[in-house]
């Protein structure tokens, strides 16, 4: 299962690195056990995607493991302590600013929210900059978005709207702010059909029109 993740990281990583790398998989996977996602997949595979899109963009050992951790907070009964005992203080401080930035997005709820106040998206977007204080917080954020819009077909159509805006409006901006285009680009080829559904078929007819005519001629 860690085999993507090595290969994408044994130029870099030390032995001592990669160490801790297994000891976060195994601690993730054992406080998730019995856990399933909306698609049905045990839930170790999310947080295991997450960290292999992380080694792809040859981010740190810390960044990696903090990404097999990402959820653990939010979604298991392990407390803070623990992790601080297993990996220290910076993995600690990673997951602890991912959970903190779960619970900020969670505060708008709506695109009617989105238009109420123009001025609270940019206050967000800033409050997820300022809350994280590192960048890599950001990134595994980024990439914990990319893999739950992969799977965005298990949720309904409420949620898949709302998600989908939420994308276009947040994250693919912060990856262009960040200088990670190919994201950037990937969120919103999957959110775009999600959030204005209407708007996609019309691009899709218009699309295939001129496929036909070009064909033709």
């Amino acid at each position: 299962e860690l085999a993507p993740i090595y290969n994408n990281t044994k130029d870099y990583l030390s032995t001592e690195e990669w160490s801790f790398v297994e000891k976060a998989y195994l601690m993730s996977k054992t406080y998730h056990q019995g856990q399933k996602r909306k698609t049905g997949e045990d839930f170790i595979n999310h947080p295991l995607r997450v960290a292999i899109e992380l080694s792809q963009l040859k981010q740190d050992a810390s960044t990696i493991i903090a990404g097999l951790l990402h959820d653990i907070l939010e979604e298991t009964n392990i407390q803070p302590i623990d992790i601080q005992k297993e990996f220290g203080d910076e993995i600690l401080f990673l997951v602890k600013g991912l959970t903190k930035i779960h619970s900020l997005h969670h505060k708008v709820k709506t695109r009617k929210q989105y238009h109420q106040n123009k001025h609270y998206l940019e206050n967000l977007r800033s409050l997820f900059l300022a809350a994280s204080q590192d960048y890599r917080v950001i990134i595994i954020k980024l990439m914990d978005r990319l893999d739950n819009m992969r799977t965005i077909w298990a949720l309904n159509k409420t949620s898949q709207q709302e998600n989908s805006l939420e994308t276009l409006d947040i994250y693919s901006p912060l990856a262009y702010y960040l200088g990670l285009e190919n994201i950037a680009s990937s969120l919103e080829e999957l959110a775009f059909p999600y959030a204005y559904p209407k708007e996609y078929k019309m691009v899709q007819k218009y699309v295939g029109k001129k496929y036909l005519e070009l064909e033709k001629s």
